[in-house]
């Protein structure tokens, strides 16, 4: 589900970006003079099962077309 969410609307049209974009995707280890942007934003880790419930109920109501804020 992650994946295809990030890739959805990605495209590219030069060849040599879309062999290394492949290539990086589909490497155990990056090459040593490829550099990783630093990461942003926060991890969030799930403290138990109530919230976990939780995430999933709004995942099905989401997917339902019955989001409520």
């Amino acid at each position: 589900m992650a994946t295809s969410s990030i890739t959805a609307n990605f495209y590219c049209t030069e060849a040599k970006a879309a062999n290394t974009f492949v290539d990086l995707l589909l490497s155990e280890n990056p090459p040593a003079k490829w550099t990783a942007p630093a990461p942003t934003g926060a991890v969030h880790e799930i403290k138990g099962k109530r919230e976990i419930r939780s995430a999933v109920q709004r995942i099905v109501r989401a997917r339902r077309g019955k989001v409520h804020a």
